[in-house]
């Protein structure tokens, strides 16, 4: 099982929607050919829905409760546009990060430490299928709720098409594939980030794991020298390990630290928006459509920074764990090189959005308290104009 398995589902659809040129692709002639689809994929179905909810939130400027309604996706495809950009900006430097991954420098062959790494996997590439499923529920209920109002209108409701016009059937097609398919190119790229995260926080177990064994795997053998030379060899092997750990972390923030950091300014504005259009909903079907979007922003919040709160407290870990091996019995040489690797460890390893925010359940907090302030002005202003 390779590391980046967990990937398959998310790689698959980036590839679908025009995000993500496939290895097999990338040396071959036909890779041309992919950047052909992937430009007239965003030119047919990416921006023009962009352009609709700009002249519909032109339109309605100075009504709260509309422009509300009209930035809900404006904003979340404005955050995916930028996401989309650094993914074909930045795409050989994640192409070489997935190949490092996949190296030998973050497979093991231990049957123990292979589990952890499995676990892992297997339950990353489940939270991609939840999170994907959510999605696209999310996209079907999008679809679902304006055929239910008294007045058929398009999801989004622009261009201002009659419902008797032969055109309309199209159009509303046209509108929810887009909002669909966008939705999960979006989750997709997110889910990324977070499944890098958590592989690189099993590593750190690993590296843990590693530690644990010093001074345990030559107890019995009667040569002291034999045991001090593969001890020796252990903290030397974690050294370098823990090493190529903290460089795979910062191409990480390197890559995807403007992205993120963007998403997170743009996740209070959403997650407000979203709260007020659930507040103000009178129809079951929209309320529950907008409690399922709801869910996916937070989730797609959570996932940053809960992953990222989980690599910074499995980094902290590294220091107890070497600590705690049987380092008073070892010589000066294997101290030292102990010593070397606690030092560096005591820096927690943390991933930042764009140098300022921290990828940590604290951060997470702070962006619902913020939306929850957003929410509480525009509630205001509604009363008051009520």
């Amino acid at each position: 099982m390779h590391n980046t398995s967990c990937l398959r589902l998310c790689l698959t659809i980036m590839t679908v929607t025009g995000v993500w040129l496939p290895t097999a692709l990338k040396s071959s002639h036909l890779r041309h050919i992919y950047y052909i689809f992937a430009f007239m994929y965003h030119l047919l179905f990416v921006l023009p829905i962009i352009f609709m909810e700009f002249a519909v939130f032109y339109q309605v400027l100075g009504n709260i409760e509309q422009m509300v309604d009209t930035s809900l996706l404006l904003v979340t495809h404005i955050a995916q546009c930028v996401k989309v950009c650094v993914m074909w900006y930045k795409q050989d430097e994640i192409h070489s990060l997935l190949m490092t991954l996949d190296s030998p420098t973050f497979t093991r062959e231990d049957s123990n430490k292979k589990q952890i790494l499995k676990d892992v996997i297997q339950t990353t590439y489940t939270v991609s299928k939840v999170f994907i499923s959510l999605v696209v529920v999310t996209g079907i209920f999008w679809g679902i709720y304006p055929m239910l109002k008294p007045t058929l209108c398009l999801p989004i409701q622009y261009p201002n098409i009659p419902p008797e016009y032969k055109i309309f059937p199209i159009v509303y097609l046209y509108q929810i594939v887009n909002i669909t398919l966008m939705g999960i190119a979006i989750a997709s790229i997110d889910f990324l980030v977070g499944a890098l995260m958590a592989i690189l926080s099993a590593q750190m177990d690993i590296l843990s794991y590693e530690l644990s064994l010093v001074g345990k795997i030559n107890n019995k053998d009667d040569n002291a020298n034999t045991d001090i030379r593969q001890d020796y060899l252990i903290i030397i092997s974690c050294v370098k390990f823990h090493e190529n750990i903290i460089k795979f972390v910062k191409d990480l923030e390197k890559i995807f630290g403007f992205p993120v950091f963007f998403q997170f300014l743009t996740s209070a504005i959403i997650i407000c928006e979203t709260a007020f259009r659930i507040t103000d909903s009178t129809e079951t079907t929209e309320l529950i459509t907008m409690m399922f979007y709801f869910m996916c922003v937070n989730t797609e919040l959570l996932m940053y920074c809960y992953y990222g709160d989980l690599l910074k407290r499995k980094s902290e870990r590294v220091v107890e764990m070497a600590y705690c091996c049987n380092w008073e019995n070892a010589d000066v040489r294997m101290q030292r090189a102990l010593l070397l690797l606690m030092q560096r460890a005591q820096r927690t390893l943390v991933l930042r959005a764009g140098n300022m925010f921290e990828l940590s359940m604290m951060t997470f907090s702070a962006i619902l308290r913020t939306s929850y302030s957003y929410f509480t002005v525009l509630n205001e202003r509604r009363k008051l104009k009520g």
